[in-house]
Order: C-alpha cells, then structure tokens, then sequence
C-alpha cells in the first residue's frame, strides 16, 4: 500500500492538472504513512495558492520533514509514465488506495460503534462503502461544437424510447438521451413489473444497447419476471414449459440479445463506468435506494449525491435512465395516491428527474369499501407526476398479478397547474 500512496503522490507531482482527482478523492488521513501525508498537505498549499508545483519545490517546502532520499523514492514510483496514460493510472491507484482506506475506516467504525448502546449503523454504513473515485470530465465547450452537436440533434431522428403507456407516451413525445425517468411506488406496488413492462415493450422497438441494473433481485429471478411478461404466463407455467421444452426460448434470446442485465450492487461510479464500456445508451436501475453508498454523512442524505450523480450520468454518457424510487411511509402501504414529497429528498429528486410517474394499488387498503375493491381488483392506478413538456396525467391499468402484464384501460384524466380536468374515456 505503501508503493501506491507513492504513485498517487509521484503522478500529482508531475502532472500537477491532476490535483483536483486526488483532492476530490482523499484527505490527509487516507494516507498511511506521514512522510505522505505531508506530501498531500504541501501540495494541497501550493494548488489553493496556485503556485507552480514540481518536485524540487516540493523538496523545498518539506526539508527537514522528509528526507531527499525519501522524495526520490516517491517520484520513482510514476518514472516515464506518459501524459496520455497519467489520469487512468491515477484513478487505478486511487482505487486501490480508496478500497483499502474505506475497509480500515469501516472495521475503526464497527470497533467503536459496537461498544455504544445504539450504534450508528448509516455511520458504519457510509465509511464502509466510500471507496469510489470521481473522474475528472474532458468536454470542448465552444460555441462551434456546441452548435454542431444541435445541428446533429436536430437532424437525428427520434429516439423511439417511450414508456409503452399511450396516454403517457402522447404528453412526453418521447424521451431524449440525457434524460432521467423516475417511476416511484411503495414495496409490493408493482415498480419492478412495470420497469419490466417498459422494457419489453421498448426492446422491439429500439436499436440502442439496455442495460438493466437489478440491484435488488438475483438475475435469475428477473429472468423469470421478464419471460412471464413477454410470454405472458404465470410463474409455474414458464417453468413447466420451460422444463418441457415447449416454451420458444429461441425467440425469447433473440429478442432480448441486445440487453444486458447486472446483479450486483453498484454504485454510480461503476454503473456509469459500465455503461460506457458496455456502450448502454437505455439505462434500468432497481432501485435509488440500494444503489452502493458513496459519501455523505448518512445514508439519506446519500439519496441527494446519488440521484444528481445519475443525472450528471445521463447527460455525460448520452443515455436515457429509467431509475426506481421507493418511497418512505409517506406512501403508507402502497394504496395512498402518490405525490412527489413522499420520496425521501423529494426535492432533489424533483429537481433532477426529467419525469415521474407514481404507481399506487388502491386495492391494497385495509378498510376499502365493496365498491372501490371491485373497481380496483387486478388494477393498479398510475399517474405522471412531473412532465417538463407539458402536463400531468393518470391512467388506470389493469394489472394480471399472475404475469407481471401491466396495460391501460382507457379512463385517464389530467391535472394541469391550473387545476383543470378532464376527461378521455377512448381506450388507449
């Protein structure tokens, strides 16, 4: 570990453009050794001074504190590294020396914590998972480019990303890259099904990579999700024909070949590490919630850094994001009609997603009267509760428990900022 807090410090020397990385990533105390973190400190006084910073100032400064043996040790760990390849060895060495410090950190806390009579587990939690590294971004921002990326814009033709809700789909005129979808609901209100309903029915109709982030379910598990809604079948029944040999999986691979689906829990970094390498251009994240912990004190506060992060991440990568929200117990048990406040940090969330629907299941009520459970038996309600291209809208969907299928039935009405409504009762 030693020889990596080295090479951290050695390519900052020589490529002080690369100081804000390290200052974005680490703090004095990440560094093991003191010889090191006089080194950070020294070069954290020259870069807020904006003093030049090479080496033999660097030896200047700290004579005395570190030896010149010392210091050429430092800088033999970065000898004849390229400018081209300084900032991806940085952020690799980073890494390392980030995993390390946040593991040391989280076992000092868990030590500490334990011995209290309550611990605080967001505490534990968040050291724990601080390990990340943020890029620095590399953009041309003149006018020229900028006009140049309209006039591709402009002639591009549309994206076909839309949810597969036609009442939706009207008041949105499809998605653009860069844009975040949020779809919020309680548990047991269906967010996974209809994450999985928009999918399948985008997957026929796009060209572009998905990528589907299931951080809460096994992979296997969602597998079996997706084929109950593609072919339409009750959980038994795809794994009765599936054993038989009677369901048509070839067609089932072929049609979702151009997706890929992630099991582990990520954090931002690494989703957006992976969509680039994977050229994702639609992103599925299930859920904001269990998306892994990067900074912050706790774990609410969490919500803000990660949410702005997938929003920063749309628009870096040039993808579209359909992100879950749970929501607190605001939502009661899933059968209040949801509205934006009752996401933990709605305001950022408000601020960032570009569209939210709220998925709710009246049927879910405890004390619902005879007429309201006939009304609502097999549907759940589902309303757009943020549409910056015009106005807000629910539709009412039947909802087959058995098959995942979510569909619309027709009746939706909408709700403009004037609060005036109507109604539309064509079947979508």
């Amino acid at each position: 570990m030693i020889n990596v807090e080295k090479a951290v410090l050695a390519t900052c020397i020589s490529f002080p453009n690369l100081l804000p990385v390290l200052f974005d990533n680490c703090m004095r105390e990440d560094f093991s050794a003191s010889e090191h973190q006089i080194i950070y400190e020294t070069l954290l006084k020259l870069h807020e001074e904006r003093q030049t910073i090479d080496n033999i100032i660097i030896f200047d400064l700290i004579g005395g504190k570190i030896t010149k043996g010392y210091l050429l040790s430092v800088m033999e760990e970065c000898q004849a590294l390229p400018a081209s390849m300084a900032e991806s060895w940085l952020i690799d060495k980073l890494s390392v020396m980030k995993s390390r410090s946040a593991k040391v950190n989280g076992i000092r806390a868990c030590l500490v914590e334990f011995e209290a009579p309550m611990p605080d587990f967001d505490r534990i939690i968040q050291i724990a998972e601080s390990g990340k590294v943020i890029e620095t971004s590399k953009e041309d921002p003149s006018f020229d480019v900028a006009y140049s990326e309209y006039l591709d814009w402009n002639n591009k033709d549309k994206t076909n990303i839309n949810t597969g809700f036609p009442t939706f789909d009207r008041q949105i005129d499809g998605l653009n890259y860069g844009e975040l979808f949020g779809v919020m609901g309680r548990t047991a209100t269906a967010k996974t099904w209809m994450s999985i309903n928009i999918l399948n029915s985008l997957i026929t109709k796009t060209k572009d990579k998905i990528g589907y982030f299931s951080l809460e379910m096994s992979r296997a598990t969602f597998m079996e999700r997706m084929k109950q809604v593609y072919f339409k079948l009750s959980r038994h029944e795809v794994w009765d024909k599936t054993q038989s040999g009677t369901l048509n999986v070839a067609e089932f691979k072929k049609t979702y070949s151009d997706l890929n689906i992630y099991g582990r829990v990520y954090s931002v970094a690494d989703i957006s590490r992976l969509v680039e390498r994977d050229k994702i251009k639609i992103v599925f994240v299930d859920f904001l919630q269990l998306i892994k912990k990067t900074r912050g004190k706790s774990i609410y506060e969490n919500v803000s850094y990660q949410i702005e992060e997938l929003k920063a991440m749309a628009k870096n990568k040039d993808c579209v994001i359909f992100l879950l929200i749970q929501l607190s117990r605001k939502g009661e048990g899933g059968w209040v009609p949801v509205s934006i406040d009752m996401a933990r940090d709605s305001g950022t969330i408000e601020e960032n997603c570009d569209f939210i629907i709220g998925v709710w299941s009246p049927i879910l009520h405890p004390d619902i009267n005879i007429k309201d459970e006939e009304y609502w038996r097999g549907k759940l309600a589902v309303k757009l509760l943020k549409n910056k291209r015009g106005i807000t809208i629910q539709a009412d969907c039947l909802f087959n428990t058995t098959t995942g299928v979510i569909g619309e039935i027709g009746k939706h009405w909408s709700d403009s900022r004037d609060r005036q409504e109507g109604h539309n009762d064509n079947p979508a």
